[in-house]
């Protein structure tokens, strides 16, 4: 276990978030209930990474733990050899984006108290992850931006839209985190994303009202660079799930079309 305790720490030097951190570990002892880490060979590891039981989303996390793991065992000279060399990239199906209709998000604001509102609005009108809405806090609103601490400590901006200026303006004159728990720091990020999902209509969830902001911002400029930028994400490619095309956009294709 002192392995363990080692890599979380080569982890975190590299200012990977405890949540990541904590999910590495976790894949780490799962493969250890059946494998030694410092003796797996290529086949051991590829038959781990086929159970039929996972989900692609699943195979990809775990498969990224090991690597992580082994990319430290060799350059800490624990091992000579990376037993991940050999397993494939894990092919991940087209995501589906549950984006939450307008009239769930209606719903929500009507019966919602105000701190609830707020913290839908976050969601819905900046794009705001769970955590990142959790651990707001009142330095990190501007008079025109948003300064949003996303994964990995890496910071954003988002302008902010005329329907939040009103409730951020209340937080700033109170300061202190948006999102108090009993003991004055910020509530945890699950505590927020049932907060969010208890005022929502149906099963739509905190994340769904992001992907809700993201489609509206991407529909009405077609900048998924801006998108990119605005949600976060590291790689362009994760952005790209809402680039896809439906039936509506197909017949406005044509008609466009003057023959």
């Amino acid at each position: 276990m002192s392995s363990f305790v080692e890599f979380a720490s080569w982890l975190r030097a590299g200012n990977l978030s405890e949540g990541t951190i904590a999910l590495r570990i976790h894949h780490l002892k799962r493969f250890t209930r059946n494998h030694d880490l410092d003796t797996a060979t290529p086949e051991v590891v590829i038959k781990w990474l086929e159970n039929p039981t996972w989900k692609p989303a699943t195979k990809l996390s775990a498969r990224a733990s090991l690597k992580s793991y082994y990319r430290w065992a060799m350059e800490s000279g624990r091992l000579e050899a990376d037993p991940t060399a050999k397993t494939r990239p894990i092919k991940m199906p087209p995501r589906a984006i549950k984006e939450a209709p307008q009239d769930a998000l209606l719903t929500a604001l009507e019966g919602a108290h105000e701190r609830d509102r707020l913290a839908i609005m976050l969601a819905a009108y900046a794009g705001l992850r769970r955590a990142e809405i959790a651990n707001l806090h009142a330095d990190q609103i501007g008079d025109r931006m948003l300064t949003v601490v996303g994964k990995g400590g890496k910071q954003r901006s988002i302008p902010i839209k005329s329907i939040l200026e009103e409730p951020l303006r209340k937080v700033k004159e109170r300061g202190g985190y948006a999102f108090p728990s009993v003991d004055g720091g910020p509530i945890t990020p699950d505590a927020m994303g049932r907060r969010i999902a208890r005022a929502l209509p149906g099963k739509w969830s905190a994340h769904s009202l992001r992907h809700y902001f993201a489609g509206n911002v991407y529909r009405a400029s077609h900048d998924i660079r801006s998108v990119q930028q605005l949600l976060g994400h590291a790689s362009i490619a994760t952005t790209e799930i809402y680039t896809h095309v439906n039936d509506d956009d197909l017949h406005a294709a044509v008609g466009a079309w003057a023959v």
